[in-house]
């Protein structure tokens, strides 16, 4: 089991590497990863209980920052993925109400389809990449997410989190991830 500040090493050589300052670094008890809005890195402690967890999580997390991913360019890009859905369901609703003289229920429910259907695409769209690019980032600079530790953070998930995940569309599934990274050839 790796160390706070063995991992912390980790991403100091890594950044240098790269030919950026290592940003600042928090440990969190909470269940995910995630870059602060300015490029800070917040890394779950439960990643230490494996080494490659921790490698995969300080390396997809420094990748967000190296690639530009930071957490306020992000709110804003989810302003707007979650608006343009909320927008459209909006000028179905309506519409659908006053010029169809569709039933209230029928309109609310395909507005709330039509809601998902664009939150779903926007999460495709503006996330998926980006996540894509710094999984690949992370297994070029020593911490590649394998199959037996997508797996493993896969069953860590409870049902309500991957229900989500999948009507989002933001991540791929753990083991997709996994081989996508395989396939463009990073081990």
């Amino acid at each position: 089991m790796p160390t706070e500040a063995q991992i912390e090493d980790f991403i100091q050589a890594a950044a240098r590497d790269t030919g950026i300052s290592t940003p600042p670094i928090t440990w969190v008890n909470g269940p995910r990863s995630s870059v602060g809005p300015r490029g800070d890195i917040r890394l779950r402690r439960s990643s230490l209980e494996r080494e490659d967890d921790a490698h995969f999580c300080s390396m997809h997390e420094l990748a967000h920052v190296v690639l530009g991913h930071t957490r306020l360019l992000r709110r804003a890009r989810d302003t707007a993925l979650f608006a343009l859905p909320l927008v459209l369901a909006y000028r179905v609703i309506l519409p659908g109400i006053l010029l169809l003289g569709l039933s209230l229920p029928l309109t609310l429910l395909l507005g709330c389809l039509l809601f998902l259907a664009g939150l779903h695409l926007g999460g495709r769209l503006g996330f998926r990449p980006a996540e894509t690019a710094a999984d690949s980032w992370a297994a070029q600079h020593g911490g590649p997410l394998t199959l037996e530790l997508a797996q493993i953070l896969a069953q860590r998930r409870s049902p309500l989190t991957r229900a989500l995940g999948a009507i989002i569309g933001s991540h791929a599934a753990w083991p997709t991830r996994a081989s996508l990274t395989r396939k463009a050839g990073v081990r």
